[in-house]
């Protein structure tokens, strides 16, 4: 597979031991999967429809009145791994983080019957669940932080660059310092939420 300005030019196929490996679109690696292009990228369409097919699963045997917290914590352990899986590790865009958000908020489409985002957003503070932009954030700056603490990589180097931007931009973000304790990195957090709850406007 081919990263870079040129991915589009497929050379000849290459021979190991008189077999052919062919030039392939997509790699798929420790169950992600990489995606040929300018940049390295990777096609999570497969971790949002596992997810999809998982929440499906849950709410066909809950039955038509669910328990509601019953349903959030089968939710938060099934379905939430599945999909956040080997994101840490990678820069998303905003709109890679809005599909993820999408498989993310339907469990409250379901169990709320709203398709309004505000209301969802409401009803996600009301159950004590971060949003999937701020469960991506945390999962993010975690990684890295511990990535930082075992000389994984140095900041300034060119190829983590926007791995050291990211952690800077979340902590800024959540006023975190970089020795908080994971306990309090979430509730700096979760008083991040608090103050912009109000925000939120049905």
């Amino acid at each position: 597979m081919r990263v870079g300005p040129r991915f589009k030019f497929m050379p000849p196929p290459v021979q190991v031991n008189l077999c052919c490996i062919s030039w392939v679109q997509e790699i798929n690696y420790l169950g992600v999967h990489f995606h040929s292009g300018n940049r390295l990228t990777c096609n999570w369409s497969l971790s949002r429809r596992n997810c999809f097919s998982s929440l499906n699963n849950i709410v066909d045997t809950v039955g038509s009145y669910p328990n509601i917290s019953v349903t959030l914590a089968l939710f938060k352990q099934i379905c939430i791994p599945i999909l956040t899986y080997g994101i840490s590790a990678f820069s998303l865009s905003k709109t890679e983080i809005s599909k993820f958000s999408y498989a993310y908020n339907n469990i409250f489409h379901k169990l709320f019957k709203t398709n309004d985002s505000k209301i969802i957003a409401w009803c996600q503070f009301y159950c004590g669940i971060w949003s999937m932009s701020t469960l991506y954030d945390y999962i993010r700056m975690t990684f890295i932080k511990s990535m930082m603490k075992q000389d994984c990589f140095i900041a300034n180097g060119a190829s983590f660059s926007s791995d050291y931007d990211d952690v800077c931009a979340i902590m800024n973000r959540y006023n975190i310092a970089r020795n908080d304790s994971p306990h309090t990195m979430k509730c700096k957090i979760d008083n991040f939420i608090l103050l912009t709850a109000s925000s939120i406007n049905v």
